[in-house]
């Protein structure tokens, strides 16, 4: 696939060398009556004129992926969800985006992998869109650090320590009292603050989070492999959700963007580990 295609190519297929941010582009292809036809028979459904039924998007990402990397290693999916924003239809030029949201080991010397995947027609318009997690060989390319897993009780640390390094941390928060819990999917951790320092990370404190800000694993992706940091526009535009006291949000928006530029930060040295 484009660009990462490029880069593993070789030794391992790009499902084995893989990073968080981390996206794969396969080459467009028409959708044809032919198409629509195979799948009337295979799924047993009646296929409308020109117009594909719902189910018809995941086979079709399916064999996008297949196309690209034909050698690549088989995996298991532990679980997907999938959405349609408009019909397929005969003549749409669709190419499948696939971008790493998120990677963890598993047993019996597997990889997690998380996933976005979206359709997308040749004038950028996504057609469908969905989630999925698989089990994949974790093959040459080592076990994933899981400092690099946003919202996981390791990367909470490692960023912590990197906040208690930041004298523009330490400065605005140095009469707070509180704790900012950070939400990426379904997966949550609390950084307990007391007068400029983070005294404790976990998945839930005694008197919970003040304030939590939420978004897709999607989302936390793109604002910490971007190259600027967007967590304003994001939070505008309302990818980002707050839970919780929306007068201490609003007041902490420094601290905010001091801990977004850290986990940028946690996020590029993990690049190059």
């Amino acid at each position: 696939m484009s660009a990462e295609r490029a880069e593993a190519r070789g030794t391992a297929s790009p499902m084995e060398r893989f990073r968080i941010g981390q996206r794969f582009t396969s080459a467009s292809r028409s959708v044809t009556r032919e198409d629509l036809a195979t799948f009337a028979r295979w799924g047993g459904l009646r296929v409308s004129d020109g117009v594909a039924p719902e189910a018809f998007g995941v086979i079709l990402a399916a064999e996008l992926e297949r196309s690209e990397d034909p050698g690549g290693p088989p995996y298991r999916v532990l679980e997907s969800s999938w959405s349609y924003r408009r019909p397929i239809r005969v003549g749409d030029e669709l190419r499948l985006e696939v971008t790493i949201t998120g990677c963890d080991s598993a047993d019996a010397g597997e990889r997690v992998i998380n996933r976005h995947l979206a359709l997308v027609a040749d004038g950028g318009e996504q057609v469908q869109a969905g989630t999925d997690r698989i089990a994949i060989s974790a093959g040459h390319s080592g076990a994933p650090d899981p400092r690099s897993v946003i919202g996981s009780l390791d990367w909470a640390a490692a960023l912590a320590e990197l906040l208690s390094r930041d004298a523009r941390f330490r400065s605005a928060t140095d009469q707070w009292d509180g704790t900012i819990g950070l939400r990426c999917g379904d997966r949550e951790v609390q950084l307990r603050i007391y007068r400029g320092r983070v005294i404790e990370t976990a998945r839930r404190t005694p008197l919970g989070a003040t304030f939590t800000v939420a978004a897709s694993e999607l989302t936390w992706t793109e604002l910490l492999t971007s190259q600027r940091d967007d967590f304003m526009r994001l939070a505008m535009r309302g990818q980002f959700s707050v839970i919780g006291n929306g007068y201490e949000y609003l007041r902490l928006t420094k601290v905010l963007s001091v801990l977004v530029d850290n986990a940028r930060l946690l996020t590029e040295e993990g690049e190059h580990r």
